[in-house]
């Protein structure tokens, strides 16, 4: 089992650091978790968020998030997205409702 978590963890291999990679990790992690738990294996789930916690502090991740502001720069970064395709969004309907073309 280990084995697959092993390789999920390539991503950091050339050593680039992203929000994008750092919650692929957290969310393999959770995948694993939840498998091991469903499928009734013993022993495991600790294991696994060892491994993750152990992995976030070698491997300088948890000093990237804390030199990005920590995880609230993360939620901003979603919410300034999400905020920006909401926008997007309201101009192409308004521009199919009128059928004018904004140069979008």
């Amino acid at each position: 089992m280990m084995e697959l978590f092993v390789g999920g963890l390539r991503l950091f291999r050339d050593g680039n650091i992203n929000w994008g990679r750092i919650v692929t990790l957290l969310c393999f992690g959770y995948r694993m978790a939840v498998t091991v738990i469903q499928r009734g294996i013993r022993g495991f789930f600790s294991q696994i968020v060892g491994f993750v916690v152990r992995f976030v502090l070698s491997e300088r991740i948890a000093r990237w998030i804390a030199d990005q502001g920590g995880w609230v720069s993360l939620c901003v970064g979603f919410v300034h997205a999400a905020v920006v395709m909401l926008n997007l969004q309201c101009i192409c309907a308004v521009d199919w409702v009128t059928g004018r073309a904004s140069g979008l």
